[in-house]
């Protein structure tokens, strides 16, 4: 299944761009934003769903066979079974029913996964001195991790991360998620210029553009 593309304006993604720019101008960590439609496809939500609209159309079935006195022809039984089973695997469609169809978690695994692929996939190991720092979104999970190489996280303090990522849910929580991400993204490569700043021969090794996947282009 084709997953949903996401939608950020020109100007949004211009300030996303920005920021990043803005912040490792400061430092020699690489920040790289990077928002994900879904960290998986959840193929399996359609079929239970669908499944479960077969036992809807055999119990109206039955219903209709024990207590009515209009018999239901073949045809008609055809009908009712596969409208159950249509509509069943077309109501996951609908984001929230989908996301209540799967435990946390799995929408967890799947996400830690995905990071994990992204922070690979980005470069963010091939760093001069491990300073990779990646800032993942995943929208139907509804989940936010910040994930850094060892050289930063090794003298980050505890829940240094954690309340960037909390900062972030709010803005969303809020209708301002890019704008706040900007401003996430900028307040990362303030507090990281104390013990990683840039050097006079640093290099940018990563774009500075915000990954978006599947791409909106």
């Amino acid at each position: 299944m084709k997953r949903k593309k996401i939608k950020l304006s020109q100007a949004e993604k211009d300030r996303l761009k920005e920021a990043v720019r803005k912040a490792e101008s400061k430092t020699s960590g690489e920040i790289v934003p990077f928002i994900v439609a879904s960290s998986g496809d959840y193929l399996w939500v359609h079929l239970v769903w669908a499944l479960a609209g077969a036992m809807a159309g055999t119990f109206a079935i039955w219903c209709q066979s024990t207590y009515s006195h209009f018999a239901l022809t073949f045809g008609e039984m055809a009908l009712i079974l596969w409208s159950g089973v249509l509509i069943g695997a077309l109501l996951p469609l609908i984001p929230f029913l989908k996301r209540i169809s799967v435990s946390k978690t799995v929408l967890t695994r799947n996400v830690n996964r995905e990071v994990m692929a992204s922070f690979v996939g980005a470069g963010l190991t091939e760093t001069k001195d491990r300073t990779g720092v990646l800032i993942y979104l995943s929208v139907f999970e509804r989940r936010i991790q910040i994930l850094a190489d060892k050289g930063i996280n090794s003298k980050a303090p505890k829940n240094y991360w954690q309340s960037h990522v909390d900062a972030v849910v709010k803005g969303i929580h809020s209708g301002r998620p890019s704008e706040v991400l900007s401003e996430v993204i900028e307040e990362i490569g303030e507090q990281l210029s104390a013990s990683f700043p840039r050097a006079a021969d640093d290099v940018n090794e990563l774009s500075d553009e915000i990954r978006l996947e599947p791409a909106d282009e």
